[in-house]
């Protein structure tokens, strides 16, 4: 099936199946559909299969596969399509990778985009909790993420952001103190008043 993919002319085509395929790859299928992930010029459909692969490995491996897949995916000139993978790469992050996919948020013009993004991300902020500066470095990040989840208006859904800040508030508290409680209490209030 890998030669057979190594065949199709049509990038996204190739793209697609080895993604469809992946999950049936054994190890040495996987690094070959790796080598071929890495030819495809084509910066969507090699972000969108380096994100399939980087699934299916651990360790290092992984966290190289993700590193490719969020370089190429800051590439995709598509804004839609850019956010698409930013946002299934959400939950693969580490911690300097959540930075970076942060940053390659704000960059999305395109609000609902934007929105997409951020809340996969606030969704998965908790995961990251290696790898940060300072807990003080951490804190700033992860209130960022979501004061700007909350800024997106009508967009997405306020009540899954605000239920993931609820789950996780012992570690929320744990890296920001009471401060960082409050100020989400606060935002908590302010979205039940200004957004139905």
């Amino acid at each position: 099936a890998l030669d057979a993919a190594r065949q199709i002319t049509d990038e996204s085509a190739r793209a697609s199946l080895l993604g469809s395929l992946a999950q049936h790859l054994d190890s040495a299928q996987l690094a070959g559909a790796l080598d071929v992930a890495r030819q495809i010029t084509n910066d969507r459909a090699r972000a969108s299969l380096m994100t399939s692969l980087a699934k299916l490995l651990d360790g290092e491996t992984r966290q190289g596969v993700v590193s490719e897949a969020l370089a190429a995916a800051r590439q995709i000139t598509n804004e839609y399509a850019r956010a698409r993978v930013l946002t299934s790469l959400a939950e693969h992050l580490d911690s300097a990778q959540f930075v970076e996919a942060l940053d390659a948020a704000r960059q999305i013009t395109n609000r609902y985009g934007r929105a997409s993004v951020l809340k996969s991300l606030s969704e998965n902020s908790f995961q990251h909790d290696g790898g940060w500066e300072s807990t003080q470095n951490r804190s700033v990040v992860l209130l960022s993420v979501w004061r700007e989840c909350l800024r997106s208006t009508t967009v997405i859904e306020r009540a899954s952001i605000l239920q993931a800040a609820a789950l996780n508030l012992q570690v929320l508290h744990e890296i920001g103190g009471p401060k960082a409680v409050a100020t989400v209490l606060r935002w908590t209030r302010a979205a039940s008043c200004w957004w139905p």
